[in-house]
């Protein structure tokens, strides 16, 4: 009996070993069947689209049929009239091209971002995102899950990492979106007498009204799982990659979609044709009115999957993973040809805009070398390969055929563009940061559309200023700037050599970002992008590598966390938290980063203030910061102060400050709040951080809820979602304070 035990202990310590080795590997095998129970798919559904009339009503309506047909992570070098096209050039986009030589096509097209979302919701409303504060883009629930546990298992030089804390406290998937306010082209069509269908990716949001029926579309059918069939379909040919992002793609995936809002179902065919075919049903159902068609492909975002009869087409291309991506890029091509082809048959082609584009560039996580062709860099990065994409126009009526337009456009430019040939009236041109491209694809304005174009995501943003291209990854001190008129390629960083433009786009981007509105919710996810090298080769010393971080979440976090635990004679009441967070600072530090350095300001002589400065410094050294003190007395002058906060605000070395208040009387502490945050957007955490800055309040009066709502509201402190208030004794630091505490 005692031998059986055992070797039944045994057993299961073996066991629970080996589950533990493969704990990733059996998550990703088993987290699909989980959600197939959990959520299960109903089989195939009719689509009840909305029929229009069944004949012309109104024939002096010359206003245009309009679709928008959005590809997903296309590469610039990913249809053939962009460098010979992907794979060796053999792969030919015939009815792309097309469509280009039978309008125009953008030689400089940009996507909003380097990333889906914020593009999309560009796109839609004709904004930088980041006006409205969408500036991330969401992950999934169970894919930030999954993600985390990849990134736990990660070993890499170049590790991208989950901040856990962020992560925690994100809105559910479906509330992360672009606020129900925001007047869409959809919304502007509609109540312009078009009829508006949405096919394909939204990721836009789905709760409160953010889904696309609650942004003006009558009618949605809508990507609901990730797969284009099923992964054991006989018809498809499936590529894997060992990258965190592949991994997190196939182990949350279904294999469905949605109609206005109803539940899941299962299409009838691969993902690309199936959405096309729905999308020649719309065409027919309302060729006698005017309608918008926003064809949102999924194509060709991974996880990669071809229909067999297209990857049986590639076998003359070398590698598995090439073949599969062509087979991809032919399908969504079929589409296009397919729609142009309903559109004549209809013979309303000449009557029809098309356009076409990309959300952004072409992913360095699905191994591929030449999809950005000639750029440099990746979907995540703002060098060319991850915002330089295809765009074109078709409107054979209007436009003539093969034209070529080489002064930048941009994505906002979409919404201006489609409304004026609609003839719209019901928005303010204004409020937009687009322009209407069509006077000048037409020769008659012949400046140029934009001068000065921005791209923000946390601390990675970039600026094209007229030839100057710059970029910078603020938290890692990596800065670009580019010639554009002599280096397109973005090969030879002339930042050294000419300082007096770096300084005039700096303020130009300084000005632009504090006219932005604070992300509506943070990212979580944060990774480093070799500029020339896929994911999956080898890092190597000298290799560029391009920060697209979001590092002051984590080390906003840090500070807080570290903040406050340490008020209690000098000692924080979490050990435990304290090793954490000293942990994780060495984490980053060892993985190349650099030490985060927190700065102190104290003004005047105060006794109670230094040494609560003392403790806030101590606090963050203890896990690892490295610090510096600023000190100054009380006669200081108010100009003085706020140069001191300027100075700190816009140094890339200080990743935050504090600032000890009551300030001298002769020193408004507003101003202190403004110099940061004009819109004194205060975020409510202990203790107040304002952009980089940390304000400890101080009342000598005794503490009372009216007193501190009285503190609050003198500081021009928001109090609309505050957790709690922690009011700290004077036994503690040397007379009463009032401090503010975000609640974890």
């Amino acid at each position: 009996m005692i031998k059986k035990l055992s070797y039944s202990l045994l057993i299961l310590i073996l066991s629970g070993l080996l589950i533990w080795e493969y704990k990733v590997n059996l998550i990703i095998w088993t987290l699909p069947k989980i959600m197939n129970f959990i959520s299960p798919i109903q089989a195939n559904i009719p689509m009840d689209w909305t029929e229009g009339p069944s004949e012309v009503l109104n024939k002096d309506d010359k206003r245009p049929n309009i679709i928008l047909i959005l590809a997903d992570d296309m590469g610039y070098n990913d249809i053939s009239l962009h460098n010979g096209g992907a794979a060796d050039g053999s792969l030919k986009t015939t009815h792309i091209d097309s469509l280009a030589k039978n309008g125009v096509r953008f030689s400089k097209g940009y996507a909003a971002n380097a990333t889906c979302s914020p593009s999309r919701a560009s796109i839609m409303t004709g904004k930088y995102s980041t006006r409205f504060g969408f500036e991330f883009t969401p992950i999934p629930d169970a894919g930030r899950t999954v993600l985390t546990w990849l990134l736990e298992e990660d070993d890499s030089e170049l590790k991208a990492r989950i901040d856990r804390e962020v992560a925690m406290n994100l809105p559910a998937f479906m509330q992360q979106g672009m606020p129900s306010e925001q007047l869409t082209i959809a919304e502007i069509l509609k109540a312009e007498g078009y009829y508006t269908a949405h096919i394909g990716k939204w990721h836009l949001g789905h709760a409160d009204g953010m889904n696309p029926q609650s942004q003006g579309f009558e009618d949605s059918l809508n990507l609901h799982g990730a797969y284009y069939l099923p992964e054991s379909h006989p018809d498809i040919v499936n590529a894997k990659f060992d990258t965190t992002i592949d991994k997190m793609i196939w182990s949350s995936g279904q294999y469905s979609a949605t109609f206005n809002g109803g539940d899941p179902f299962a299409p009838d065919k691969y993902v690309t044709d199936y959405y096309t075919d729905e999308a020649l049903k719309v065409i027919e159902k309302n060729k006698n009115r005017p309608f918008f068609l926003y064809l949102s492909h999924w194509a060709i975002h991974n996880p990669l999957q071809a229909l067999r009869s297209d990857f049986e087409q590639m076998s003359h291309m070398h590698g598995h993973n090439l073949q599969v991506y062509a087979g991809m890029i032919t399908a969504l091509d079929r589409s296009v040809g397919k729609i142009v082809q309903k559109l004549k048959d209809l013979d309303i082609y000449g009557k029809t805009m098309i356009i076409f584009t990309s959300d952004n560039g072409g992913a360095n996580y699905i191994e591929l070398e030449d999809i950005n062709k000639p750029f440099r860099g990746w979907k995540i990065s703002f060098f060319e390969g991850g915002i330089r994409v295809p765009f074109i126009i078709s409107w054979p009526d209007e436009i003539n055929p093969g034209s070529i337009f080489n002064s930048a456009v941009h994505h906002f430019d979409i919404f201006p563009t489609i409304a004026s040939a609609a003839k719209a009236t019901s928005f303010n041109e204004k409020d937009l940061d687009g322009v209407n491209l069509l006077p000048y694809i037409k020769n008659e304005n012949p400046d140029e559309p934009h001068q000065t174009l921005f791209w923000r995501s946390g601390n990675h943003q970039s600026v094209l200023h007229k030839k100057w291209k710059y970029i910078v990854s603020k938290k890692e001190n990596k800065r670009w700037l580019f010639d554009t008129s002599i280096d397109p390629l973005e090969k030879n960083n002339l930042l050294a050599s000419f300082p007096d433009e770096v300084e005039k786009i700096e303020n130009l981007l300084e000005k632009f970002n504090s006219e932005q509105k604070e992300p509506l919710f943070s990212s979580s996810y944060d990774a480093p992008i070799m500029i020339d090298k896929y994911d999956g080769q080898t890092y190597e010393e000298g290799d560029e590598y391009d920060e697209q971080r979001t590092w002051p979440n984590a080390i906003n976090t840090w500070i807080r966390k570290t903040m406050s635990y340490q008020i209690i004679d000098g000692k924080a009441t979490s050990l435990k938290v304290q090793e954490e967070i000293a942990a994780e600072v060495e984490s980053r530090v060892s993985s190349g980063g650099k030490r985060p350095h927190l700065a102190a300001v104290l003004i005047g002589d105060d006794p109670a203030s230094k040494a609560y400065v003392g403790h806030k410094v101590k606090a963050c050294n203890n896990v690892g910061f490295e610090s510096s003190l600023v000190e100054r007395g009380s006669d200081i002058t108010e100009k003085e102060v706020l140069k001191i906060v300027d100075d700190l605000n816009n140094d890339d070395s200080i990743d935050g400050f504090i600032v000890q208040l009551p300030l001298p009387s002769h020193i408004d502490p507003v101003k202190v709040i403004e110099a940061v945050s004009p819109e004194k957007d205060v975020d409510g955490f202990h203790p107040v951080n304002v952009g980089k800055m940390s304000l400890g309040l101080t009342t000598f009066k005794p503490a009372t809820p009216a007193g501190v709502m009285t503190l609050l509201e003198h500081y021009g402190i928001k109090t609309e979602g505050l957790h709690a208030v922690v009011v700290g004794r004077s036994d503690i630091v040397g007379n009463p304070m009032s401090a503010l505490l975000r609640s974890n």
